[in-house]
């Protein structure tokens, strides 16, 4: 029993030691003994991280939210994505890790920097009226109730026809702890 715990504990302490031997960041990676209750602390995300996002069927209460918005008018439309992503991190990852990640799909192509953040507050009224409900069900289907919610918005217009504008707004809404972004895509068009 007692070599058994001595072996866990080399296990983690000369890692440790070595990564500091060869000049490595030994205090960001933290040692902590394994089982018997106790839990290994995460590393420090490198400084060049990429979010892999991973879609996930969006919540049901977010598109019930959603679908009376889309019925309002026919020149409006509303879109929801869900992605999930890993997290093998200490800390929260970055909101512009997660929009570069969002804007790296191909269907976000037409929007580019610079976005502008938002605080959820400001997104919840930033929204066409009629998705107003929306935001709040967002936070009711995938908020851990304990993290800051992080909102950052893209937008573009173009021409879509003769003498008919579309305006396209992107938010890039990032739940850090739940390990989720959520993509909220609303158009209009001229009429």
């Amino acid at each position: 029993m007692m070599r058994r715990k001595w072996m866990k504990t080399l296990l983690c302490v000369v890692p440790v030691a070595l990564l500091g031997a060869c000049g490595g960041a030994a205090e960001s990676v933290q040692e902590a003994e394994l089982g018997q209750g106790t839990q290994a602390v995460l590393p420090a995300p490198p400084a060049n991280y990429q979010l892999e996002l991973e879609e996930a069927p969006v919540d049901s209460g977010p598109l019930s939210a959603l679908a009376p918005g889309n019925a309002a008018h026919y020149w409006s439309e509303g879109y929801l994505r869900e992605f999930d992503f890993a997290w093998p991190y200490s800390g929260s990852p970055s909101l512009d890790k997660a929009a570069e990640a969002v804007l790296g799909l191909q269907d976000y192509g037409l929007y580019g920097e610079p976005g502008v953040v938002l605080s959820f507050a400001q997104f919840k009224t930033d929204v066409y009226s009629e998705f107003l409900p929306v935001p709040p069900s967002l936070l009711a289907a995938y908020s851990n109730g304990a993290e800051t919610v992080q909102v950052k918005r893209y937008y573009t217009s173009y021409l879509v026809a003769a003498g008919s504008t579309g305006w396209f707004n992107l938010y890039v809404v990032l739940f850090p702890q739940s390990h989720k972004v959520i993509v909220f895509e609303q158009t209009a068009f001229e009429t």
